[in-house]
């Protein structure tokens, strides 16, 4: 719950404040010995887009993933993310709930 969170509060940094988050993200790139440069993060972070919750567009993004993963021979099986009922987002959605974020 504490990790959820976290991320949370990160994207919502993130989108209300991206010059603040790239820079905060920035300098921990920088403290694990990556070269990052704050007009590229802020760049990329300015693009990104995060969603938080597990829809039918996302299960979609992941099946789709997963097959460019399996032609490049990086996995075996192909997980099926658009009818498994393992993904479960609902303490994200609990963590949300208690932030006060929809």
């Amino acid at each position: 719950m504490k990790y959820f969170k976290a991320w949370l509060s990160a994207r919502e940094l993130r989108k209300k404040n991206p010059e603040k988050f790239a820079k905060v993200y920035t300098a921990g790139l920088k403290e694990i010995g990556w070269k990052a440069k704050y007009p590229i993060i802020l760049a990329v972070i300015k693009r990104i887009r995060t969603v938080p919750f597990i829809t039918k567009k996302a299960r979609a993004y992941l099946s789709d993933m997963a097959d460019k993963q399996v032609q490049l021979g990086w996995i075996k099986k192909h997980p099926n993310y658009l009818t498994t009922s393992k993904l479960n987002d609902s303490a994200l959605r609990k963590a949300a709930a208690e932030l006060g974020l929809k």
